[in-house]
């Protein structure tokens, strides 16, 4: 039944018993004997009946309504006939009371069974609606709990009514704290980042339908920062903003890596420009080099010629460190290693460091310790980032400790090293010391407490020593002064003595191709070559190499050496120009010459095809040790 259809049986039925009992009274009058105070009793209770036919009414069983109805029919009967007199009526008043109370009652029956029947459907139905939300309620919990953003609804002004755990985190506080709160006093640790909340509030709220995003917010976490990205939208009853939702994302770590990314990024620009500016100033000091040695071989014997030529080749060999200390530093590149009297390298590498300082080294170096196998430009820069972080660690002055002695690991040392014999070096300064929390990242790249650090001298002798084999690690016992110690293996080879005198043999009868695409580091070199009788031709692109190799194959006089720079003008470079003269001649001889020390051909030349390997600059003695080394190989068929 209708709400308008009940509405008009609720009035109707009421009007016509009023109607009725109107219509009555005036056809039949009152009995002389009727009491005032029962008709008031009576009166009272027929009013009582018919009006709980309203409430039976809102149950809305049409059958309990019609039964109520006809119920309350019977007691008007019984009230009329109790206190009217009778003249003549042509019905008889107490058997229509009798069938509508009787009617009334089997209808109430039937109308209380029903209702019953519906009302424990839709108490099922209720229940059911009931365990559905329930379930709905658990799976957006489930929902928000899961989401890897921080989820935050407030209402229109910015009171939390909600949030999941991932914004509880982000704002490091409970639910009990946070419910009822500004979510701008939550996200806002300066007086700046709340007028920047509060605008991004404004800025929704005279936009409906259109979320803000792109705010981000820098907050101050104890010793830490946090960088948030806060995002808003509104939540819509109809045309009606009921809300605001806020999404929370911590992007820290993105702003970390970006910041890397970008730093990486500059640093792969140095490491190019480094490269030129090492291969082209290696170049520089090959020129004086060269024609130092062109000089001696053409007969200059003054004793203060010779003095002058010794400290420029000095100058020289610190000029050569420097700019390969500039190129590894930028870009690292594979150790080219060689027997190194490590002792010695390390005592020159911290005297130089120190220089102009007031801190004092104190050594402890054995006399004849073996040798290592290192790239002695590489562990020198390690040496020397080690020397300047004790300097930065002690300001005042002090004692650097340094000391080089033999080592074996075993298997079961904790070591990630081979078995095996290797040197231990340790330099160890009287500064404050590390932290034990920071000592397991003082190697990570861009890890720094420095004001002005970059991150980056300790990350690169970590990179440096596990690419020579070694390890390297920290100790700061009580956090007083902290000792950098790393492990190198040794070598049963001998070091080649740097002041052994120049070969002062001839090579007469030989024949050499010099292909260097500078004319200032060629011309000398040519003539020098002349001079101690070497059969010279030279060219400036590896193009013209293979076709002059081919062309004095062919007439029957094959050169006997190839000197071939790495970097060359034209398509093909040194390896691939040595790699098509293998091919035109597979006994041809070939030393590779470079400016840059961290090229992976200096490292692994004989993979390339090359016999020998001189790094630039090197010196007259150098240079005619190789190129006799490389001759006197037994010749391969």
């Amino acid at each position: 039944m209708s709400f308008l259809r009940r509405r008009g049986f609720a009035y109707g039925i009421p009007a016509i018993w009023l109607l009725s009992v109107a219509i009555w009274f005036w056809i039949f009058p009152m009995k002389s004997s009727f009491s005032h105070s029962d008709l008031l009793f009576e009166g009272v209770y027929l009013l009582a009946a018919m009006v709980s036919f309203f409430l039976v009414l809102r149950l809305g069983e049409w059958k309990l309504s019609l039964g109520w109805a006809a119920l309350c029919e019977g007691l008007l009967f019984d009230f009329l006939d109790e206190f009217t007199r009778e003249s003549g009526f042509l019905l008889d008043v107490d058997a229509m009371q009798d069938i509508a109370t009787t009617a009334g009652l089997l209808l109430m029956t039937f109308g209380f069974l029903a209702a019953a029947g519906r009302r424990d459907l839709e108490r099922d139905r209720l229940q059911e609606s009931a365990n559905a939300l329930h379930q709905a309620r658990e799976r957006l919990a489930s929902i928000l709990a899961s989401v890897s953003d921080g989820l935050v609804v407030t209402d229109v002004e910015g009171r939390v009514q909600q949030m999941n755990a991932t914004a509880l985190e982000h704002l490091q506080t409970s639910d009990q704290k946070a419910e009822g709160s500004f979510l701008v006093d939550l996200l806002s640790t300066t007086e700046d980042q709340a007028q920047t909340v509060k605008a991004l509030m404004q800025q929704v709220a005279v936009q409906p339908r259109r979320a803000a995003s792109g705010v981000d917010l820098t907050r101050s976490l104890g010793e830490g920062v946090q960088t948030l990205s806060v995002g808003v939208s509104q939540i819509h009853e109809g045309a009606h903003t009921t809300g605001l939702v806020w999404v929370l994302r911590d992007v820290s770590q993105r702003r970390e890596e970006e910041s890397q990314l970008q730093q990486a990024s500059r640093l792969e620009s140095v490491g190019l420009l480094a490269g030129g500016v090492a291969h082209d100033f290696n170049n520089l000091l090959s020129a004086v080099m060269n024609w130092i040695s062109f000089s001696e071989v053409n007969g200059v014997d003054n004793p203060e010629l010779r003095e002058t030529f010794a400290e420029i080749r000095k100058a020289c060999s610190r000029g050569k460190k420097l700019a390969n200390q500039l190129l590894t530093f930028a870009k690292g590149g594979e150790p080219v290693v060689a027997p190194t009297d490590l002792a010695s390298l390390v005592q020159e590498e911290v005297v130089f460091a120190l220089r102009g300082s007031r801190i004092s080294p104190q050594f402890e170096l054995p006399s004849r310790l073996p040798h290592a196998e290192v790239d002695p430009v590489q562990i020198g820069q390690v040496v020397q980032n080690l020397v300047i972080n004790a300097k930065q660690a002690m300001p005042g002055g002090g004692t650097l400790r340094v000391g080089v002695r033999p080592r074996n690991v075993s298997a079961e040392d904790s070591f990630p090293l081979d078995p095996g014999s290797y040197l231990e070096v340790w330099v160890q300064d009287e500064g404050p010391g590390i932290s034990e929390q920071d000592r397991d990242r003082i190697f990570d790249p861009y890890f720094t407490r420095k004001e002005s650090g970059s991150g980056l001298g300790l990350a690169t002798a970590y990179a440096i020593i596990r690419r020579h084999g070694g390890h390297i690690w920290a100790e700061s016992p009580e956090a007083r002064g902290t000792c950098f110690r790393f492990l190198l293996p040794q070598t049963n080879q001998r070091a080649e003595s740097t002041s052994k005198p120049a070969d002062r043999r001839v090579f007469h009868g030989r024949a050499v191709l010099v292909v260097d695409d500078d004319y200032s580091v060629q011309r000398p070199l040519v003539g020098t070559l002349k001079a101690i009788g070497f059969d010279v031709e030279s060219c400036m692109s590896g193009e013209d190499a293979v076709q002059l190799y081919r062309r004095r194959l062919e007439e029957g006089s094959p050169f006997h050496l190839v000197l071939m720079d790495l970097t060359l003008q034209g398509e093909a470079g040194g390896a691939e120009a040595m790699r098509e003269i293998l091919a035109v001649d597979a006994k041809a001889r070939g030393i590779v010459m470079s400016g840059y020390h961290d090229d992976p051909v200096m490292a692994n030349y004989l993979d390339q095809g090359f016999l020998g390997v001189m790094q630039k600059p090197f010196d007259y003695g150098q240079m005619v040790r190789e190129m006799g080394r490389v001759l006197d190989l037994p010749q391969t068929s």
